[in-house]
């Protein structure tokens, strides 16, 4: 019974809540207009601290320090690329894993023929088919092919086959273990780059908005000083709907 309300609880646990920008629109649009913003602080700085004291030194160097900091996050494009490339890296090295699978189940056909209950300790059949559809399974089923090929080594090397080549089983199986780690780690890690950089540019929105706000109150008597401090969000149009 316990184990049961155990598993209940396990169930209910939330899932953290993903960090959401807290303004719509491109990084790099924000990047461009907190420096423009940053800039104006500087011109203007008598008008808009007698309106928002809080923006004196050391404000500047705040808003400064805050647009350096996310200006030198990974940008989420790098990200997805580098995640690209690290499943095109998984994919070689599972390709890599099949042909040495292949290569040993060559010469142990050559070596058993018809021997189908020798040929089932090499994987012939479920076992393989389930460590090329599950990659922790890899791992664990060159080590038991490479166990089961130094068994029968005098067969296969009768054969043509080499003991270096039986060896190599565990050099494609390292590298397998390592590629495969990595990328996990990759995936693990990735999340948690992305909120970084989130929370790091909300800071950025949050420090430009304020001075923003102080400028509606300290120009506006001046249209066209106000009009430089802008931040325009970007709205998705709605797709028209067939009548």
């Amino acid at each position: 019974m316990a184990t049961t309300e155990t598993s209940k609880s396990k169930k209910q646990k939330p899932r953290a809540k993903t960090l959401m920008r807290d303004y719509k629109g491109a990084d790099s649009y924000l990047e461009k207009q907190s420096r423009i913003i940053h800039h104006l602080l500087e011109s203007d700085k008598t008008e808009l601290t007698a309106i928002d004291t809080g923006l004196n030194d050391p404000f500047s160097d705040v808003f400064d320090n805050a647009i350096k900091t996310a200006e030198s996050e990974t940008v989420t494009a790098i990200i997805r690329a580098q995640l690209k490339q690290s499943s095109s890296g998984v994919r070689s090295a599972m390709q890599l894993c099949r042909d040495k699978y292949n290569e040993v189940m060559y010469f142990a056909q050559l070596a058993f023929k018809k021997n189908k209950t020798i040929l089932r300790e090499f994987g012939i059949g479920s076992a393989y088919k389930k460590a090329t559809h599950a990659r922790y399974e890899m791992q664990a089923f060159l080590m038991q092919l490479n166990r089961t090929a130094n068994n029968h080594s005098a067969e296969l090397i009768a054969n043509g086959y080499s003991q270096a080549k039986i060896d190599d089983i565990l050099t494609v199986r390292d590298q397998w273990l390592n590629i495969h780690s990595t990328h996990n780690d990759f995936k693990i890690a990735r999340p948690e780059l992305t909120a970084k950089r989130i929370a790091e540019y909300n800071t950025v929105y949050e420090l430009m908005m304020r001075v923003i706000n102080a400028a509606k109150l300290a120009f506006k008597n001046n249209p066209a000083k106000l009009g430089e401090y802008v931040f325009r969000l970007v709205v998705k149009k709605r797709k028209k709907t067939e009548q």
